[in-house]
């Protein structure tokens, strides 16, 4: 089923078109990421598309009764409201409808007229249809799951909205959207205030979304992981392509080749034409002119074939680095450091040669950013020592920004009386930024933290630095902003240690991986993809090995008493299933009888059968609670002490 249909869609703000004749469509089952340059239309393409603007030609159509959900710049939170209750207003509709059903099976205990018993039956037999539909029985386990994947535990729920930081109110107002299940998910930009764990659950719920998805992200790694497919706003145009971010990229790229070089092929049979033509009305005889007329009407038959879009320009830089009379970069030995009773981490060694460009990685608060500035000189360890060699030129990248004066122009901060670039060379590379025309002549005390991050960047690539620390160097950067910063790094001969949460930037540049786990801090050589099955495994073998280790351990007893435990809880929830699979047929049965025509002025024998819906509508309610609290200690049971064999 085709949700949205684009057809011949022309937009404008003043004299700057977004859209020209621009055509896609989306279909129920899309999972579309939306990709192109800052200011390309990719926001525009979601109000249009939410009726917040309106095409100046063309349509946005969308098929009736198709529900679309997006997150709103202002969130519409109730602030006075705790996060459980707020996050139940995602079904207000199954509530009310479960509010009517109790209401009007009140009244029909207490009705005695035969024919409003009949009336009270027949509609409360419909709102349990209806409530059945919409998977009622649900609701709250439902909620309790999205916030949980999303980072909120369950002593989180009693926290009133009011009490949550900026980035939290952004999470819990993506899980209300989430719940409330919309035929259309529009989401920009989901994964910001997300972490890794939380960002690998929304993948995986969002793979299994049954509605359809268009996602504006700057996560490469995410739409790889998400989407099917690709919409890319260039030249005014909606370009389709089938296939994730990587995909798209070899598709994009091929078709501009192949688009090449049909114009230029003809091109050149125009210009041949144009030259024939020429000739002919230089010798300007009868048959000349006839000539010269009949390829003329050649050339106003044939469909011209557009000029391919320039591919969005490539900055071609290569991170210049001074001699070294050796490969040692970097020594560090026996580091302790700890923040109160934040321990983070504890005789740390490793070295790091030229040419290497190593990635420390861990969960948020493990001690990554703090290894970085220690390394930098900005802050001093508990205990140990960290050598940079004294032939190394360093430089230091965070998202504090020190390093910019806030007098200077942009391009000034970033030209810095370099003589070995030109003016023109700064601009375009300024440009590959989103600084553009006069931008950079912008004071960097006026700019936001975003566009002073990105000064910051240009300042680096220009930087005749041996050893670069960067720490989230992608923050606040779009997709071609990070492939010229990619691309410099990759070329790079010096070395880098860098924090990232971009796997995407992570994948494609790491050589060598520091993460600081549960088991304490593991040094792995080698790329992206081999280390992640590697920590895997090694995360799977510790578990098996804990797991063990603990099993061995135990005397007899206690793995009697394990194994009993673990009896009860996995036969109650075999029995809460059965009870359940029961419930639901004996409900069905019951509204099979009482909408069986032949029965309908049986009065009697209709009030019996809503007595026993109630009753049995009241216990599957009751059942379901109780199986998704048994559930929950079944997997914990599980974590906690791996599988009990009986």
């Amino acid at each position: 089923m085709k949700y949205i249909a684009i057809k011949n869609l022309t937009f404008s703000y003043g004299d700057n078109t977004i859209f020209s004749e621009a055509t896609a469509d989306i279909n129920n089952d899309s999972k579309i990421g939306v990709v192109g340059l800052n200011g390309s239309g990719k926001t525009t393409l979601f109000h249009l598309i939410q009726r917040k603007l309106e095409p100046e030609i063309g349509s946005v159509s969308i098929a009736p009764g198709v529900t679309i959900g997006t997150l709103e710049q202002d969130l519409h939170l109730d602030e006075d409201l705790t996060i459980w209750e707020e996050g139940l207003k995602a079904f207000e509709h199954v509530i009310e409808i479960e509010k009517q059903i109790e209401e009007f099976q009140q009244l029909l205990h207490k009705a005695e007229d035969p024919k409003e018993q009949v009336r009270l039956i027949n509609h409360i037999s419909r709102l349990n249809e209806e409530f059945e539909r919409l998977r009622g029985y649900e609701y709250q386990s439902r909620t309790k799951g999205i916030l949980r994947g999303l980072g909120f535990d369950q002593d989180s729920f009693s926290l009133k909205v009011s009490s949550l930081s900026g980035g939290q109110k952004t999470r819990f107002a993506l899980a209300k959207l989430l719940l409330s299940k919309p035929d259309l998910l529009l989401l920009d930009e989901p994964t910001n205030h997300l972490d890794i764990d939380s960002i690998s659950w929304l993948e995986d719920f969002l793979k299994s979304y049954t509605g359809a998805l268009l996602v504006i992200s700057h996560d490469r790694y995410f739409l790889d992981k998400v989407v099917t497919g690709i919409i890319h706003i260039s030249n005014q145009k909606l370009n389709e392509y089938n296939g994730n971010y990587t995909e798209y990229i070899k598709k994009r790229d091929k078709r501009y080749e192949i688009q090449a070089h049909h114009y230029k092929t003809q091109q050149a049979k125009i210009l041949k034409i144009e030259k024939f033509i020429e000739k002919q009305h230089q010798w300007n005889r009868e048959r000349n002119i006839i000539a010269a007329e009949s390829r003329m009407k050649m050339l106003d038959k044939m469909e011209r074939i557009d000029k391919p879009v320039t591919r969005e320009k490539k900055i071609d830089i290569r991170l210049k680095t001074d001699v070294v009379s050796s490969n040692d970069v970097l020594w560090v030995e026996g580091l302790y450091k700890s923040y109160s009773k934040n321990h983070l981490f504890s005789d740390l060694s490793f070295e790091i040669k030229r040419g290497e460009k190593v990635f420390v990685t861990g969960p948020n608060g493990c001690g990554k950013t703090t290894l970085l500035k220690i390394i930098a000189e900005k802050i001093k360890p508990d205990k140990g020592e960290s050598h940079i060699a004294r032939t190394i030129k360093t430089a230091y990248f965070d998202q504090e920004l020190e390093d910019l004066d806030p007098d200077n122009t942009i391009i000034d901060e970033v030209w810095g009386g370099n003589e070995k670039v030109t003016e023109t060379q700064i601009r375009n590379m300024l440009a590959a930024f989103l600084f553009t025309g006069d931008d950079v002549n912008k004071v960097i005390g006026t700019l936001s933290g975003g566009e002073k991050t990105r000064v910051s960047i240009v300042k680096l690539l220009y930087t005749d630095a041996d050893f670069l620390i960067l720490d989230e160097p992608t923050n606040n950067l779009d997709i071609a902003s990070r492939e010229v910063l990619e691309n410099a790094l990759a070329e790079f001969e010096g070395a880098v240690l860098c924090v990232s949460h971009d796997r995407y930037f992570v994948q494609k540049l790491g050589t060598r991986f520091l993460h600081f786990g549960k088991e304490g801090i593991t040094d792995f050589t080698g790329d992206y993809d081999t280390w992640q099955n590697r920590l895997a495994q090694t995360e799977e073998q510790n578990g098996s090995q804990k797991v063990e280790k603990s099993k061995g351990a135990l005397d007899y007893q206690r793995r009697k008493e394990l194994q009993s435990e673990y009896r009860k809880i996995k036969n109650a929830l075999d029995k809460l299933e059965k009870e359940i699979e029961e419930l639901e047929a004996q409900i069905d049965t019951i509204q099979t009888d009482m909408s069986d025509p032949d029965r309908s002025s049986d009065h009697e024998h209709l009030g019996r059968l809503q007595m026993l819906l109630d009753e049995q509508s009241g216990i599957l309610e009751e059942k379901y609670e109780q199986w998704a609290s048994k559930e929950e200690e079944h997997n914990s049971f599980l974590r906690e002490n791996g599988e009990i064999t009986p």
